[in-house]
């Protein structure tokens, strides 16, 4: 029994079994190329703006925590303090700053005490600052720089004679934590009251 096998003319000429030849073309290759470098940048795209919001609200929170401290610590000193007094030392009582008298302590025995909370002489940043009294000398016994970038600090108090007042309120202007020339600063203001209603002293 003879048996034939036959070839077509392509497949005797190395013509591949399937219908096309293995590999990619030049144009797909490029576009494949192109895909890729599409991908990746949306993929950075993503990554950038995900690592940018990360930032903007990590200073969100970090500016929110910074002027909750302020108005904690504002609102306790004058509370607990003894009055308002017309300054220590070089420091005075104004738009700036409030030199509050506070109770004495028993590292200090007898010796008055005041807080100076505001800027000092008129300048950044806002600061709490104890001090001390003896001998008709003053020494610093604590000093708090609080890391809030405040473009304006104002005090008010509701006599015209601060040495009077009852109440003092604070206000503070601060860079808003998102950067931008249309970012509007944000404006805080904090009331404090004197608990025992002293009246200040020269």
């Amino acid at each position: 029994m003879n048996t034939k096998v036959r070839y077509s003319r392509s497949r005797a000429h190395g013509a591949p079994l399937f219908g096309h030849a293995s590999g990619l073309s030049l144009f797909e290759v490029l576009m494949f190329t192109v895909l890729f470098v599409m991908l990746g940048a949306v993929a950075y795209s993503v990554f950038y703006n995900s690592v940018r919001l990360s930032a903007m609200h990590t200073s969100a929170l970090d500016r929110i925590r910074a002027v909750e401290t302020v108005r904690e610590e504002f609102s306790q000193t004058v509370r607990e303090s003894a009055g308002i007094a017309a300054g220590v030392g070089v420091h005075r009582t104004g738009a700036d700053a409030v030199v509050l008298r506070i109770p004495p302590s028993p590292e200090n025995g007898a010796a008055p005490r005041y807080v100076v909370f505001g800027r000092i002489l008129g300048k950044p940043p806002l600061v709490r600052m104890e001090v001390a009294e003896e001998n008709g000398q003053y020494t610093t016994t604590s000093f708090n720089r609080y890391p809030l970038p405040a473009k304006a600090v104002h005090l008010d108090f509701d006599t015209a004679d601060p040495l009077k007042a009852r109440r003092v309120a604070l206000e503070i202007e601060v860079p808003n934590a998102v950067k931008g020339k249309s970012k509007p600063s944000a404006t805080y203001r904090f009331i404090a009251a004197l608990r025992n209603g002293g009246v200040g002293t020269q």
